[in-house]
């Protein structure tokens, strides 16, 4: 069995395991709204949504961890990551997807729940996006590390400046 196999089937784990825990958690989620009387609010299913979010999130994590745990070629990852990506798109539009039952609240309420689900989605798709790159928004970078070329060039500069300005100091002292 190769890498490629042994990635698929645990990333198959993975996101199994999400759906299993995410479906007892809308069921506990709808079952808390119904004894408090709060079932037809459509807060439940922005609720739902979210840990559908946060389920599938956590299988990306450790599937992306997987990945940092093997050193592998670049071309590698990347075919991995798309696997990964496929596997968790394939997760959000399967069985998760009707968790939030929303056809009793009418159309409009629907259509909230396919955004929320299609914001998450792109939500996830960018972490998986932004493992292969190393940048996350807002995340600062310096300037050093953006440029590591020009940052050799201006270092060594100075230093064969400091070794000049030496140089002459100790020339003309004498």
């Amino acid at each position: 069995m190769g890498l490629g196999e042994r990635y698929a089937r645990r990333l198959d784990h993975l996101f199994s395991e999400a759906e299993r825990l995410t479906k007892l958690d809308a069921r506990e989620i709808r079952a808390k709204a119904a004894a408090e009387g709060s079932l037809k609010s459509g807060a439940s299913l922005k609720r739902i949504v979210r840990v559908v979010e946060d389920r599938a999130r956590t299988a990306v994590e450790e599937g992306l961890a997987s990945l940092d745990r093997r050193a592998l070629r670049e071309s590698t990852r990347d075919r991995l990551r798309a696997e990964l990506k496929a596997r968790l798109c394939k997760h959000l539009n399967g069985d998760v997807r009707g968790l939030p039952n929303a056809a009793p609240f009418g159309d409009a309420v629907i259509r909230a729940v396919e955004d929320l689900f299609s914001e998450a989605e792109a939500r996830l798709v960018t972490a998986v996006d932004q493992h292969a790159t190393g940048f996350a928004p807002g995340t600062p970078v310096s300037w050093v590390k953006a440029h590591p070329t020009f940052a050799f060039v201006i270092t060594t500069g100075a230093a064969v400046l400091a070794i000049i300005i030496s140089i002459i100091a100790l020339l003309s002292g004498q």
